[in-house]
């Protein structure tokens, strides 16, 4: 545990060992005082940012609200007082969430729109990996319990809770291969999820005959395709669900920066756990980067809509 803390942290300062701002003053400093003072991009994203967050300071539907509250907002005399802290994690949490169609780049984050469309498509195939996961976990689960009461409707030994654990890692390396090129300009998701639930059913059969046990039933095979397949709706609940947690689970360091300590992982997470402490390293330090480089120029616009009426 100690190890897996001091990883962390060294992680998380390496890159500010390495970089000063320097490059970002010395390209967009001329450019922003000569031609877009107002910065009419980064204005319109921390409005989106503000307009998601309570008066309170923290997110309306988010389960972090106490979290939020107590890291990142206060109240004034004269009203509710949203601090720039929170209002600028929401925002950064907001380029991890809108496409390239709903939304201009701010100016302050131009330089980093290669890094910004990576860690989004990361977010976006890691959901994707944990909601297949849950979706195969929890149907063998249901379908193992249905089994062993009605052995005469799925015939053979049904699979256990603990034999489907133990696909897991085979089932979490099939998936991961199948989706590498999600969020890329070459991917099609529907395809992606296509060829992984392709490959989770040979997996499952594969696994099933070697017991000896029967083939996965029809109904079951066909339940987990069109759940699987399905994912790539957008307002899917599985992977809103999934998305939601990872954003709360970033959000939490970016309302107690530096954090002191890893955030706690939710339950939903724990199949790609491996993965997010080096996709949460890299965001914080784009984000805790960029806020050094731009303070004042976020200190001038949050300004005037920090207060509400």
């Amino acid at each position: 545990m100690k190890a897996d803390l001091s990883n962390f942290f060294i992680n998380l300062v390496r890159p500010y060992l390495q970089t000063d701002g320097s490059y970002e003053q010395e390209k967009l400093f001329p450019l922003l005082d000569s031609q877009n003072a107002d910065l009419p991009a980064t204005l319109a994203w921390l409005l989106a940012a503000r307009s998601l967050l309570s008066p309170c300071g923290s997110p309306e539907s988010s389960g972090e609200q106490e979290t939020a509250k107590s890291a990142g907002s206060s109240e004034g005399a004269g009203g509710h007082i949203l601090s720039p802290n929170a209002v600028l994690a929401e925002a950064f949490l907001l380029l991890l969430k809108w496409s390239n169609k709903d939304m201009e780049l701010p100016e302050t984050l131009i330089l980093d729109a290669k890094r910004i469309s990576a860690l989004r498509a990361e977010v976006r195939r890691l959901s994707l990996i944990a909601a297949i996961l849950l979706i195969v976990a929890g149907d063998l689960k249901r379908w193992g319990n249905e089994g062993s009461r009605k052995p005469e409707v799925h015939p053979g030994e049904p699979e256990s809770e603990e034999s489907a654990v133990s696909l897991l890692p085979s089932l979490r390396s099939l998936v991961e291969q199948s989706l590498e090129t999600v969020g890329t300009s070459s991917c099609k998701e529907a395809e992606c999820l296509e060829k992984a639930v392709e490959g989770v059913l040979t997996l499952l059969n594969e696994s099933r005959l070697s017991q000896p046990y029967p083939a996965l039933p029809q109904t079951l095979a066909t339940s987990l395709r069109g759940q699987i397949i399905d994912l790539s709706c957008p307002t899917n609940p599985v992977t809103t669900l999934v998305e939601s947690r990872l954003l709360g689970y970033i959000r939490i360091p970016l309302l107690t920066s530096p954090p002191r300590r890893p955030p706690p992982l939710p339950p939903a997470l724990n199949s790609i756990a491996s993965t997010l402490p080096a996709l949460l390293c890299r965001f914080l330090h784009l984000c805790d980067h960029n806020r050094r480089v731009f303070g004042q120029q976020y200190a001038r616009l949050l300004a005037p809509i920090l207060t509400f009426p």
